[in-house]
């Protein structure tokens, strides 16, 4: 029974009635999970995962490690400059 089959259904989807149910599915208004579950070439679509380069990964987390060693730098120079200007500030008001 089940070689029947597949020898009906691999015949089924060489033939142009395969094709034309692709087409109705592609441009129809309703998309079904029985759709992409029972085509082999739509289901590895909804399921290949595409790993992301190690390369891509290291270079995301050295620019954020730029960024963030660069906010600290911001963030100390200005706290000093700030200190630098009160401190010079109150010792110019404490001479008066």
């Amino acid at each position: 029974m089940f070689l029947c089959f597949v020898r009906y259904f691999s015949g089924f989807k060489q033939s142009a009635y395969h094709s034309k149910h692709q087409i109705d599915v592609l441009t129809g208004s309703e998309l079904h999970l029985c759709d992409i579950l029972y085509d082999d070439t739509a289901f590895s679509y909804f399921t290949e995962v595409t790993p992301v380069p190690v390369v891509v990964l290291v270079v995301v987390v050295a620019a954020v490690v730029v960024v963030v060693v660069v906010v600290v730098v911001v963030v100390v120079v200005v706290f000093t400059c700030v200190t630098s200007c009160m401190m010079t500030r109150h010792s110019l008001t404490s001479l008066r």
